[in-house]
């Protein structure tokens, strides 16, 4: 495979299969690896540096999408509607009791359409990047 590639799709994808991805000493690791379909698992290995790359941007990234995202709640909050603030939603474990504001987006593709789930939600997703699986109860927003 290529270096060029792109890690983007890979990330989301190994989430969706139920895989949890986390960096020990500068090396991704995949937990529930059994859940994971085999050609995604050799994807993965194959990519291992691009992916590593990937998970240590988000996680230098997460406090800054946090403060955007505490500066478009402050902006809401002030009536303004014209002091509306285009930011990045926080990861989809950030509080679930605060709702998409207006122009959140996605940090991986940018999407605006996000969703939880409508009994004892976990936080908020981005509806192209991590979709609802099963037809169970969910709220959607678009922003």
């Amino acid at each position: 495979m290529s270096a060029a590639l792109s890690t983007s799709p890979l990330l989301p994808r190994l989430r969706a299969a139920g895989a949890e991805v986390v960096l020990r000493g500068q090396r991704p690791v995949v937990q529930h690896a059994s859940r994971v379909p085999s050609a995604l698992m050799a994807e993965a290995r194959a990519r291992r540096d691009a992916l590593a790359a990937e998970l240590l941007a988000e996680a230098d990234n997460e406090a800054a999408y946090q403060g955007e995202e505490r500066a478009a709640v402050i902006a809401e909050g002030s009536g303004d509607t014209a002091a509306a603030v285009p930011h990045h939603l926080p990861v989809s474990w950030a509080d679930p009791t605060i709702q998409p504001t207006p122009s959140a987006r996605c940090r991986c593709c940018r999407g605006a359409s996000w969703w939880c789930e409508a009994e004892r939600p976990k936080g908020w997703r981005c509806m192209a990047c991590h979709p609802p699986l099963g037809a169970g109860q969910v709220r959607e927003v678009r922003t």
